[in-house]
């Protein structure tokens, strides 16, 4: 009978929609992948007092974080100073930074990866939310006023920064610039009744025209891989889609009913959702169906963005940096084929004891249905199954830099 159960479990596992993803470690929020294995982050360190300011480090990676070299120090000294806000990189190598002395933003940029910053622009006393960089001498900046929900939009330019929006009623709540190109950009404000609003311009921030509202709940993200083709969700699990550059918006297939945190699209077919309690989906077919990706956390995932066709980053609310997994961190192994993981009673129809190797500890336990959804997780290594349906269950277990498959047989 064992050998029975082990040869249907083979041939069953084939049919589990595995999108594997893998643990970079934790990076903190403040990351960003240029490229694949590459990518930039940093890090604000306070000092021990005020009066010491605080001290930023910009830190850069050619291995996935395996290690990763300081690019660029600085800061402390004077009360207030001086933290990094934003960082953002166009390319591997051209990026801008804001740095905040006592609530004045000043701006630099780099063309050689963040080891040497010039000035860009002038000082701005907003709480900025987002920074981009379009091209090699154009940026723009989203923030509200301090202590008031008014909305601001500035152009950046080597010389010049330029209000082109402070509006009364409209504020930001996340960091929502897109540019598709130069002169076409997209931002997501909010009202005083919670109701959000896209605005698109065609003439590098000129003018602003709103082109869609949703009443029901917040848009959080937008994604455009192309000046026709553009996608945005909401935190009540819908998903929007535009084919003509952001004038007309239709509501699309989603995969979840759960807040969608952020979106991103490589082309005008493939892209990711990912959403709170650690679910990722995936469309090969631009939204008109999605495959649910195995995260292997349950932490809340806010950002998602693809480098290329094959490869994407994500991040948690923890600071944990995930790579979907068609190229197997170093960092994250399977230790499958040393050892086998203990499951026992198996089949069982109700509490079962899960053994790792080595007697390593077991950091999280979720189990699978063969369509790939994850409905249950756990952080030990007893696990009540009694309100699952019966049935085989793939089981993923992590554990450190280590992950562990198994199947159950619920009875």
């Amino acid at each position: 009978m064992k050998h029975s159960l082990i040869v249907i479990a083979t041939i069953l596992i084939n049919n589990f929609v595995f999108g594997q993803w893998v643990s970079l470690g934790v990076q903190g929020t403040n990351v960003q992948m240029t490229e694949n294995s590459v990518g930039y982050k940093f890090i604000n360190t306070p000092g021990p007092t005020p009066a010491s300011g605080t001290t930023y480090t910009i830190s850069s990676t050619q291995n996935d974080w395996q290690s990763y070299v300081t690019t660029n120090t600085g800061g402390g000294g004077d009360y207030g100073c001086c933290t990094i806000s934003n960082l953002f990189f166009m390319n591997i190598s051209t990026g801008i930074r804001s740095r905040n002395y006592q609530g004045i933003y000043s701006f630099q940029k780099t063309n050689d990866g963040g080891y040497s910053w010039s000035a860009f622009s002038n000082g701005i006393n907003i709480d900025i939310k987002d920074l981009i960089l379009v091209d090699d001498t154009t940026g723009f900046i989203s923030g509200n006023s301090y202590g008031t929900n008014r909305g601001k939009i500035y152009k950046l330019t080597p010389t010049l920064s330029l209000q082109l929006i402070d509006w009364d009623t409209l504020f930001f709540t996340n960091t929502n610039i897109e540019f598709p190109n130069s002169g076409s950009g997209f931002v997501i404000m909010t009202d005083f009744n919670q109701n959000s609003h896209l605005f698109k311009t065609n003439n590098s921030g000129g003018v602003w025209e709103k082109v869609f509202s949703d009443t029901n709940d917040n848009l959080t993200s937008i994604s455009f891989p192309d000046s026709s083709t553009g996608y945005m969700c909401s935190a009540n699990g819908k998903v929007y889609k535009t084919m003509d550059g952001g004038t007309i918006w239709s509501q699309t297939v989603s995969p979840t009913t759960n807040r969608i945190n952020s979106i991103d699209f490589i082309n005008d077919s493939v892209g990711y959702i990912v959403c709170d309690a650690g679910e990722i989906y995936k469309t090969m077919d631009g939204a008109m169906s999605w495959s649910n990706e195995l995260s292997g956390t349950t932490s809340n995932l806010i950002k998602i963005q693809m480098v290329d066709i094959n490869t994407a980053y994500c991040i948690g609310d923890d600071g944990i940096l995930l790579k979907n997994g068609n190229v197997m961190s170093n960092e994250f192994v399977s230790d499958n084929s040393i050892s086998p993981v203990i499951i026992y009673p198996n089949p069982s129809s109700d509490l079962i004891t899960i053994v790792l190797p080595n007697e390593r500890t077991i950091e999280n336990v979720a189990f699978y249905d063969p369509n790939g959804n994850r409905i249950l997780s756990q952080n030990h290594n007893e696990v009540d199954i009694s309100g699952l349906n019966s049935g085989i269950y793939l089981i993923m277990i992590f554990s450190g830099d280590r992950y562990y498959t198994s199947k159950l047989f619920k009875e």
